[in-house]
């Protein structure tokens, strides 16, 4: 066996010197061959591979796809709400971060929880949220696994008062446990909520194209592409009636920047209950660029909180299921049955709960397991 080798090297030695020159050459136009392909390779546009399992946008509400409200509201409305708002029954009270010299005025229990009336502030913990009403899709999605009541400040100034209650009370005739959350009321002084007149109500119906959901669930792309085939299918007919629609659109938008000038409140038309694309709503705040006191909302829903305990979270954030009974139970287990039945607290403890993100596409995970 190690004769054939000897053989084979010395015979393959002497094969290569001789052709040696061309060997080379074959090498060489290998190596430019690979090094070509692999460059047309990677420059090529690919396919996009096929969508898999979790491929998508997570949109809060979607489980609601399908379903329609109905004729019952699970909210318990104060104060008038939501067709109107009686000043006359409210106490407008000061933000409690600096008391009467605050810039905002607070209603509590705009909407009432009617399911933890009756609950001792002891045995359950409230999630304490905020939210403009561009978010407020989140808060199903928050009732759907929160095991306890909700203290939801939202901040409504002019007529976004109005866009908030279209929304709420469409999710309180869509959802059961929406009965869980209790709503509060933030604004600037100098700017009061409004609710839209019955004109006002008309005249979005019958002159002006309803904001849904469904036209405005479009991203930016989508949007100059609409626009752009809109402008190269003009012709001397319709040039015209498009360049007068154009300035108006215009003329509409600086007069929002026009102090004493405003546009109606926008009339949503929802298709189902998840109210998709919910986010893109044109709001008050939105339209006059105004900062967002976030601060100043979680404050307002922290204050509210009727028990002992409650967690402070973004709206945006979706909790695990049995995390309010399994803390209550944590509680007890450290305090003891006795020190937990009569009411005892932990005194000024903050008990710091883990967050975690997960990529797009991912199904959100209900336990840390998964």
């Amino acid at each position: 066996m190690s004769r054939c080798l000897r053989i084979f090297g010395a015979y393959s030695f002497r094969l290569t010197r001789k052709h040696s020159t061309i060997f080379l050459g074959i090498f060489f136009i290998l190596s430019v061959t690979i090094i070509l392909q692999l460059y047309a390779y990677r420059h090529h546009e690919h396919p996009p591979p096929p969508p898999s399992v979790g491929d998508f946008n997570y949109s809060p509400g979607t489980f609601l796809r399908g379903q329609q409200p109905g004729n019952i509201s699970y909210c318990l409305f104060n104060y008038g709400l939501p067709r109107s708002l009686i000043w006359s029954k409210i106490s407008v009270l000061p933000s409690p971060e600096t008391g009467s010299r605050s810039e905002y005025g607070v209603i509590y229990n705009a909407i009432q929880s009617i399911v933890y009336m009756n609950v001792s502030k002891v045995d359950a913990v409230t999630y304490v949220t905020q939210a403009t009403p561009e978010f407020l899709y989140h808060i199903v999605e928050i009732a759907r696994f929160w095991d306890g009541p909700i203290s939801l400040a939202v901040f409504v100034p002019n007529y976004d008062l109005d866009i908030t209650m279209q929304i709420l009370n469409h999710l309180c005739h869509c959802y059961p446990k929406m009965a869980k959350v209790s709503v509060h009321l933030f604004f600037p002084k100098r700017i009061l909520p409004r609710l839209r007149t019955l004109q006002e109500i008309q005249m979005a119906l019958t002159t002006t194209p309803s904001s849904t959901f469904e036209s405005s669930n479009l991203n930016t792309s989508e949007l100059l592409t609409q626009k752009l085939h809109n402008y190269r299918s003009l012709n001397n007919k319709n040039r015209a009636q498009y360049i007068q629609k154009a300035r108006k659109k215009k003329i509409q938008r600086m007069m929002m920047r026009i102090p004493g000038t405003e546009p109606l409140p926008p009339h949503i038309q929802f298709e189902d209950c998840s109210g998709a694309g919910a986010e893109n709503v044109q709001t008050y705040r939105k339209n006059t660029l105004m900062t967002y006191p976030i601060n100043v909302g979680r404050n307002v829903a922290r204050n509210a909180s009727m028990t002992n305990y409650f967690l402070v979270s973004d709206i945006e954030m979706v909790p695990s299921n049995g995390l309010a009974p399994k803390f209550l139970k944590m509680l007890r287990k450290l305090m003891g049955n006795q020190r937990r039945d009569s009411g005892c607290v932990f005194l000024k403890t903050v008990f710091v709960v883990p967050l975690f993100e997960v990529e797009r596409g991912e199904v959100i995970p209900r336990n840390k397991k998964t």
